[in-house]
């Protein structure tokens, strides 16, 4: 037990040991200092956010998880220099507070624990998910092997275990949405998909380009020879396009001919409270253009709505990167 001693002494540098290792607010609960516990909290609330905050300003141009381990490295310094500085002059003869003995040390550290766990829980069942992108079909726009973050509350308030949503609101055209199918077995799979066409609308695509209600969407050409992230299969080379819808929204596709089997088909016509989705990389993708493997989508199918990359499968660095 003598290599306890230290730390039930409250020596300098077992302050200093117990801040770096679990973090300078249960180091200065450790040394009887509760205010000083609240305000390195509040500080480290304030530091994770501020370079997220910072980089949507446009205050900064580096990656915000860089900025973010800066200030961590230095959080983490402050903290242990801070704690072992209070240690040398603790007053042992002072009567400690509940949070600076060990037992309520252990309760907190526990609430720490667990807490964030609850919250994460809570979090990734209402509000936001991540997810992996495994395939090639939402190039250019979604990299393959890319993580995003989708916001489960876009469409409605889930209510847990009844497939019921509270608020309940309809996707928009040009929406990056997560749906479910069924496997054949019962048991679902995601996929993410862009929605094109809406309950009523008539779908057809004619040499590549889609005819919405009986008008060509735009497509304005950008690169000619675009080699996106393909799983190591690097020979193949697409056209790069923008398709602006009839809103003005816009998002890039690809195109890797204008002639392949899904470029031509029969007009759809999307029944009431259903969609047509397709899939950015418009050769490589599945989708409602095939009916009997996907078909339109209710829009009970439709769980989450994708607004950002956190992770780029192409540059292999994090990232917030807003989805079009």
């Amino acid at each position: 037990m003598k290599i306890f001693r230290p730390f039930i002494d409250r020596k300098p540098w077992a302050a200093a040991v117990l801040s770096v290792v679990l973090g300078a607010p249960i180091a200065m609960m450790y040394l009887n200092r509760g205010w000083l516990a609240l305000g390195y909290l509040l500080l480290l609330i304030a530091l994770v956010a501020a370079p997220f905050a910072a980089f949507e300003l446009g205050l900064i141009t580096v990656s915000p998880y860089d900025a973010l381990d800066i200030l961590n490295l230095v959080y983490v310094a402050l903290g242990a220099l801070h704690a072992f500085l209070i240690a040398r002059r603790f007053d042992h003869e002072r009567p400690l507070r509940c949070y600076a003995r060990w037992r309520g040390i252990v309760v907190l550290l526990l609430a720490v624990f667990v807490a964030p766990l609850l919250l994460a829980l809570m979090v990734r069942t209402f509000l936001f998910e991540p997810f992996n992108l495994p395939s090639i079909s939402m190039e250019p726009n979604l990299p393959v092997g890319s993580y995003i973050f989708a916001s489960k509350s876009a469409y409605g308030y889930p209510v847990p275990f009844t497939g019921i949503k509270l608020s309940p609101k309809p996707p928009d055209r040009g929406d990056v949405v997560i749906f479910w199918l069924d496997s054949g077995d019962g048991r679902p799979f995601s996929l993410i998909k862009r929605v094109i066409g809406m309950p009523g609308d008539s779908i057809q695509l004619n040499g590549g380009l889609v005819i919405l209600n009986g008008q060509a969407l735009v497509r304005e050409k950008l690169q000619a020879d675009f080699e996106p992230q393909d799983n190591g299969d690097f020979d193949r080379r697409y056209t790069l396009y923008k398709e602006i819808l009839p809103s003005g929204r816009s998002y890039n596709i690809l195109e890797e001919s204008d002639d392949n089997l899904l470029d031509n088909t029969p007009v759809f016509t999307v029944p009431e409270g259903h969609y047509f989705l397709m899939g950015d990389n418009r050769d490589n993708s599945r989708d409602s253009r095939v009916p009997v493997e996907f078909g339109y989508i209710s829009e009970e199918q439709i769980y989450a709505k994708v607004f950002a990359i956190f992770w780029d499968g192409r540059t292999q660095e994090f990232s917030y990167t807003p989805i079009p």
